[in-house]
């Protein structure tokens, strides 16, 4: 079902990975993919070490790439990113997707890693509020001839205690 999402890491500080998801983003989807990921496969070190090699491109260099030879610039892709980071040790050229989040009438879903605070963040879009000051995506402004506000934040975990993606289902209805 094309329910789009966005799926980002936050590391030292910076956005690390910010991927546009075009379909499955409610929990059951993408966020059971990044909890299967984050409960099974995820080794910090590693991914870490990972990560510091990928980089965002800019359009020119994207225009220069195809789907098939870079999927990590596919909507297909979605969270499925995070395991191609984890299994990729030559760095990957990413698409920086983060002002996705300021559209809240489409980004119906996002999930944010921040390996600095060591947290899993679940967001949700249709916000028609005034994103909180200091929260995560408080700075991006609402687009002019909307009435959304960015995504805002329903619920955070620890990546030393995730919930399943039952419990994450109920804590966010």
């Amino acid at each position: 079902m094309g329910t789009r999402n966005l799926t980002a890491v936050y590391y030292n500080g910076e956005v690390k990975v910010a991927q546009y998801g075009q379909w499955d983003g409610y929990p059951s989807g993408q966020g059971n993919t990044i909890l299967e990921f984050l409960n099974n496969k995820f080794k910090k070190d590693e991914f870490i070490k990972n990560l510091k090699l990928c980089y965002f491109g800019t359009d020119e260099e994207m225009d220069k790439k195809y789907l098939e030879e870079y999927p990590q610039f596919s909507r297909n892709t979605a969270a499925d990113i995070l395991a191609m980071i984890q299994d990729n040790s030559a760095g990957l050229m990413l698409c920086n997707s983060i002002d996705f989040a300021k559209y809240s009438l489409f980004c119906e879903y996002a999930y944010v890693i921040d390996l600095d605070t060591n947290e899993f963040e679940f967001y949700k879009g249709f916000n028609k509020s005034p994103v909180p000051v200091g929260e995560r995506f408080s700075k991006l402004e609402k687009a002019s001839d909307s009435e959304y506000y960015p995504i805002g934040l329903v619920w955070k975990w620890s990546l030393d205690n995730l919930p399943t993606v039952d419990e994450m289902q109920k804590l966010i209805s």
